[in-house]
């Protein structure tokens, strides 16, 4: 106990590169659409944040460096990456195949409250010494 050996190692230190670019793809996409209204974009958005979140599983990385289900995980985990991609190209190209959002909705749904803009970056918070008073010795 006490490390990450588990998560990140020489095993799996290719998904981490994956994994942040697809965190930065997702947080451009919160920003550059934190105002749509349209349905089917609102859609293509979040199952984009479910693929995401399902790329981000500990599992795979866990079951990649334990051997229990090595092929299984990185078939996963490849699939949610080229789902997620799939999902933000059409998002960024203004060309959102239907057929293949449903199909992803029916296979990948299990947060399917999720809304995309948990990505949006928080404005960094300021200090204000009325807000927060320091207590005297």
């Amino acid at each position: 106990g006490g490390h990450f050996w588990v998560w990140q190692n020489h095993q799996t230190e290719w998904m981490w590169t994956i994994i942040h670019s697809a965190e930065f793809r997702m947080e451009s996409l919160a920003v550059n659409n934190k105002n749509e209204s349209d349905p089917l974009r609102l859609k293509a958005l979040n199952q984009a944040a479910r693929e995401l979140v399902l790329l981000q599983s500990s599992d795979w990385p866990f079951l990649i460096t334990t051997w229990q289900a090595r092929d299984y995980a990185t078939d996963r985990f490849l699939e949610h990456k080229d789902h997620f991609e799939k999902l933000a190209s059409m998002i960024e190209n203004n060309q959102i195949d239907e057929s293949f959002l449903s199909y992803l909705e029916d296979k990948d749904n299990p947060f399917n409250h999720i809304d995309y803009k948990i990505y949006l970056p928080e404005a960094v918070p300021t200090y204000s010494e009325s807000a927060n008073p320091v207590p005297s010795p």
